[in-house]
């Protein structure tokens, strides 16, 4: 986190199979989702093109989204992933069922070590910096990120998008 607010994060940038490396996420996170009897749903477009993008980031981005998304969506809950090609980007969903942020909460979910504080959210473990980091690191592509929740116990969803190509730092 310091490396990217200090502006000394580099990416390493290289072509991207999105549709591979969306399902290979998806994976990684199917234990977590199958122990707490969650369902999770994946809509990835067939026409999804790869991008260039820093390979360790994007995954490090999708991963904090989901697994942030499997920790907050209590048992019989459901999470899922949507992703298309939106005009000169790709754009990602993430959305869950879970405890959702409080109104109140939306401004600071993007300070680093912010967690809202939850019954639920006591007895699940974290640093409060998946989403700030996500945010920057979807940022230092290019892309945009925003956060939608309805308020405590309505769910969440994450939007964001990756240029297709990256914009050239000027």
């Amino acid at each position: 986190m310091a490396k990217v607010e200090a502006g000394k994060m580099k990416l390493v940038l290289s072509g991207l199979p999105m549709k591979s490396l969306l399902n290979e996420i998806s994976l990684l996170v199917a234990d977590m989702v199958s122990k707490k009897k969650i369902e999770m749903s994946l809509e990835i477009a067939e026409d999804l093109p790869n991008i260039e993008g820093d390979e360790l980031k994007v995954k490090e981005i999708l991963y904090n989204l989901l697994s942030n998304a499997v920790k907050f969506t209590p048992e019989g809950g459901k999470i899922g992933m949507r992703a298309k090609k939106a005009d000169s980007e790709i754009e990602i969903v993430v959305w869950d069922t879970g405890v959702g942020i409080a109104s109140e909460n939306m401004g600071k979910i993007f300070e680093g070590f912010f967690r809202v504080d939850t019954p639920y959210s006591r007895v699940t473990e974290g640093t409060g910096l998946g989403l700030p980091l996500s945010k920057k690191l979807v940022e230092l592509h290019g892309g945009k990120f925003s956060v939608e929740s309805d308020g405590l116990n309505r769910g969440t969803l994450v939007r964001f998008t990756l240029p297709i190509i990256p914009r050239k730092v000027v």
